[in-house]
């Protein structure tokens, strides 16, 4: 929409405990994407086009608590891997539609503050792929919208679970996962 100033801004993404955080990031073409590794330990990052092992940005070491800037090639989907933890998985998608990553609580609720009025479309995304999207009319201070997400394929919970049971059930099978 016409009041997200980060449009044109690097976008941040940040690896911590071995995982991506946000897992699935949408750049406009062009942009920085700026990766902060907040572990103890290195990661050898990487992008491939999504379904090749192409190597779309060449592997390069980010220290602990160091930072690294990358820019994809233009428009596509894109995994960054780490040669260094072979199952570490975060989603790029360039082209058009950069904004601001909102992170849903754990009742599934967000908020974005800032906003000028105009209309906006809010799109959510999991593992790289878009799972819904809605118009938001902001007018003045507040503004509703509401989704419906659909369980994603391999996630715990039944499609179209509440966000809080569904991540209920994704801390589980990571639990799961670990134990084994």
């Amino acid at each position: 929409g016409p009041g997200v100033a980060e449009s044109g801004q690097p976008v941040a993404l940040r690896i911590e405990g071995g995982r991506c955080r946000p897992g699935t990031v949408v750049l406009s073409p062009g942009t920085t994407l700026d990766i902060t590794n907040a572990d103890l330990v290195a990661h050898e990052i990487y992008a491939v086009a999504r379904g090749t092992e192409v190597r779309a940005v060449p592997a390069e070491s980010v220290s602990p608590r160091a930072r690294r800037q990358i820019q994809l090639p233009p428009a596509g989907a894109y995994e960054l891997r780490d040669l260094r933890q072979p199952s570490f998985r975060c989603h790029v998608l360039v082209g058009p539609g950069q904004g601001r990553v909102l992170l849903p609580n754990a009742t599934g609720a967000f908020a974005a503050t800032g906003l000028a009025d105009g209309d906006y479309t809010v799109t959510v995304y999991y593992q790289g792929e878009q799972r819904a999207t809605a118009p938001a009319a902001v007018r003045g201070r507040d503004a509703q919208v509401q989704l419906s997400v659909a369980g994603a394929p391999g996630a715990s919970g039944a499609p179209g679970a509440p966000a809080a049971d569904r991540a209920q059930g994704d801390r589980h099978e990571r639990r799961d996962r670990r134990a084994r």
